[in-house]
């Protein structure tokens, strides 16, 4: 059945640092574990630089081995979605991020530019509703890619952009991915974003950083959440 579970992490989720590969002082922030494994950081001894911290990162902590990763940057971001369009999403409330930006609640249709803004509000929200956001984001370019016009263009469009993304895909494997998003009913593409219940809010000290940081505190029921959520089947 072809099938696809996105299964989200927050950036501020509180991780242990996998010692042998990256030599940073813990405990730290999840996404610090593609800034420290960046190019030129030299606190990383692994491949894939940033890609590659991140990937031992999260399987040093929830025990999820990753065989590839895609990266992409913000201009490749707003690129890829002007090129196919804009998406359209429906917000089940409104978003207010004032003086910045503001999204009325309901179905609309946003352009590159709209879509980065909308995926990185977070002034007056916590990072699981920046979370919740970025998920109607995904799920809009998917079903904008079901479109057999965009399958068309997409070979293109992705090559347009390669300077703009890292990836260890293989080409077959990406044109087989292409082939198979026209097959992909909208059920067969799952999102699980974690929930309260799963995570704590509190506050740590990041020696890294040397300041107090709100983070999130987990335990054995999310790393058991993560590997159900990746593994389920969809809906009957």
């Amino acid at each position: 059945t072809p099938q696809i579970n996105v299964v989200a992490l927050s950036r501020a989720t509180l991780v242990n640092v996998p010692e042998e590969r990256l030599k940073v002082t813990g405990p730290m922030l999840l996404n610090q574990a593609y800034f420290f494994g960046s190019p030129g950081m030299n606190y990383y001894d692994g491949p894939d630089y940033g890609a590659g911290a991140l990937q031992d990162t999260i399987n040093y902590n929830f025990g999820v081995s990753t065989d590839r990763f895609l990266v992409i940057d913000f201009q490749a971001f707003v690129k890829f979605i002007d090129a196919i369009g804009g998406i359209e999403v429906n917000l089940p409330t409104y978003v207010d991020d004032m003086p910045s930006s503001y999204f009325p609640a309901g179905i609309q249709t946003l352009d590159g530019a709209q879509a980065l803004t909308l995926s990185r509000v977070r002034s007056k929200y916590s990072d699981l509703a920046r979370i919740d956001n970025q998920t109607i984001v995904i799920k809009g370019i998917f079903e904008r890619l079901k479109n057999p016009l965009m399958i068309v263009k997409l070979p293109k469009i992705i090559e347009s952009l390669q300077d703009s993304y890292k990836t260890n895909i293989p080409g077959d494997q990406l044109a087989n991915l292409i082939c198979l998003l026209p097959t992909l009913k909208s059920e067969n593409v799952q999102f699980y974003n974690p929930s309260v219940d799963l995570i704590t809010t509190d506050y740590e000290f990041i020696p890294n950083m040397n300041q107090q940081m709100e983070i999130f505190r987990w335990d054995q029921r999310l790393v058991d959440w993560i590997n159900e959520s990746l593994y389920a089947k969809p809906n009957p």
